[in-house]
């Protein structure tokens, strides 16, 4: 009788054992899948935001410079989107924005400087020839 007991106590033991196994590898497993989710989704929403940030700023940029280009009689917008580029332009652009808007002689034109901050935006090199960009001129003449 006391064989009949132990062996009772030992298939009820590993019937316990593994069931609480088979439920912590479930919510082990569970667990993996839900947070291998949740990063997947973080990387996108990042990589989301990032983008956007590049459209705004590249906007942002093209703004400035099309209203530059149009020599406005009022210069706030202008003076607005200059100060907006300068808070987030690396240096070295920023300088030849200064340049190209104060139209120093040896100055990157737009071209140049959209090149650059395309560069500087897309975080890469790339293959487009900043002079196949058109610029077109403003319908009163001024140059």
């Amino acid at each position: 009788m006391e064989h009949i007991v132990t062996i009772i106590t030992s298939a009820v033991t590993t019937s316990v054992m593994v069931t609480v196994l088979a439920f912590v590898l479930r919510s082990w497993i569970g667990t993996r899948i839900e947070q291998s989710i949740k990063h997947e989704h973080d990387v996108r929403l990042e990589n989301f935001r990032r983008d956007m940030m590049v459209k705004d700023r590249a906007a942002l940029l093209a703004d400035l410079l099309a209203e530059w280009i149009s020599w406005p009689e009022d210069r706030t917008k202008l003076n607005r989107l200059t100060f907006e580029a300068f808070l987030w332009l690396p240096p070295e652009i920023a300088e030849d924005l200064s340049r190209c808007l104060a139209n120093e002689p040896e100055a990157p034109g737009v071209r140049a400087i959209i090149g650059e901050a395309r560069k500087f935006l897309l975080g890469r090199d790339d293959t487009l020839d900043p002079q196949m960009l058109n610029i077109f001129p403003p319908k009163s003449g001024k140059t």
